[in-house]
């Protein structure tokens, strides 16, 4: 997978944004070592191997940091973490990147956004592996149990399945 990711790193956008870096870095070592897994075993296995290896590297990332923990337990710190996550990205406005719209807060709302455009999605489909992107989408889920107890994830639509955005409503139950 290592001489995978070397192929690899010369197609990878260099992002201004501090929030497309963390998001790509977060997502795209999944592609080396999913088509290394190709290699070796049927598609079907390779996606749920990759698929696991996915949430460990989630998991890793939250038990690695407890800033990471700490914001995500606390709802204020949440919304401001979101804020300036969807602030960072949206200046930079990088073609490769993500692009978020209607960022809100309310009653019984921790917050919800859409995203208008997925870097990771650009980028798996020109490698030719969109097939990759939901397991990313699946990720979003995956990571619910970092967030407030009575905070659930919903969402209708992505653009990994056609959809012109993917929206995002975490809500309290």
């Amino acid at each position: 997978a290592a001489d995978l990711y070397d192929e690899l790193k010369p197609s990878i956008p260099k992002f201004k944004s501090a929030g497309n870096r963390l998001l790509f870095k977060m997502m795209v070592f999944v592609l080396p070592v999913y088509r290394a897994l190709l290699q070796e075993t049927s598609k079907d296995e390779a996606l749920g191997i990759t698929r696991e290896c996915f949430f460990k590297s989630l998991d890793a990332g939250f038990q690695g940091s407890r800033v990471l923990r700490r914001i995500h337990r606390t709802p204020s710190l949440l919304r401001v973490f979101r804020r300036w996550f969807i602030r960072n990205v949206n200046t930079a406005d990088e073609p490769d990147g993500w692009k978020y719209d209607k960022l809100t807060f309310g009653k019984g709302l921790l917050y919800s956004f859409s995203v208008e455009r997925c870097g990771i999605h650009g980028f798996f489909k020109k490698q030719g592996v969109p097939e990759l992107v939901r397991i990313i989408c699946e990720g979003d889920y995956y990571v619910m149990k970092y967030f407030p107890k009575g905070v659930r994830l919903t969402r209708t639509q992505t653009i990994a399945e056609c959809a012109e955005s993917c929206d995002f409503h975490y809500g309290f139950e």
